[in-house]
């Protein structure tokens, strides 16, 4: 999936408002490593993906669950920043088509699925989940 990664990665830092919401440096895949992480920052993970229909061509069209977790503070104004990020990943990521690197094949299609907003108990943290339900052929 470090394909998909990058290629959302790319699609992230080609929009200017998100951007400006978050910069692309702070989107890590997996665990977010750092001391004292600056907040708000994504986490990428990939929870599934179907085996894919194959063509006769040996090219595959599979699709794949990507999970953006948005951390933030316990202030109201820093959920308020988490709602505007979930907003703007959707604005920009909803039925978006885009490459995947190295000729590797391309995302078709994506649907954003709203998941769960918490607040941590002894943190406070807000987390909100988006998953980026991703249409990819691969040729």
């Amino acid at each position: 999936m470090n394909d998909l990664a990058e290629a959302i990665r790319t699609h992230w830092s080609g929009d200017s408002t998100l951007t400006n919401l978050l910069p692309v440096d702070r989107l890590a895949t997996g665990t977010y490593r750092s001391v004292d992480p600056v907040r708000p920052f994504v986490t990428l993970a990939f929870p599934g993906a179907d085996p894919g229909d194959r063509a006769n061509d040996g090219s595959t069209i599979q699709t794949v669950t990507a999970r953006l977790t948005i951390t933030t503070g316990d202030s109201a104004d820093d959920y308020t920043t988490a709602s505007q990020l979930a907003a703007a990943i959707r604005d920009r990521f909803e039925s978006a088509g885009f490459e995947l690197p190295d000729d590797a094949g391309s995302v078709l299609d994506v649907r954003v699925l709203f998941g769960d907003e918490t607040q941590a108990a002894e943190s406070g943290e807000w987390t909100i989940n988006l998953d980026l339900r991703c249409k990819v052929f691969r040729p």
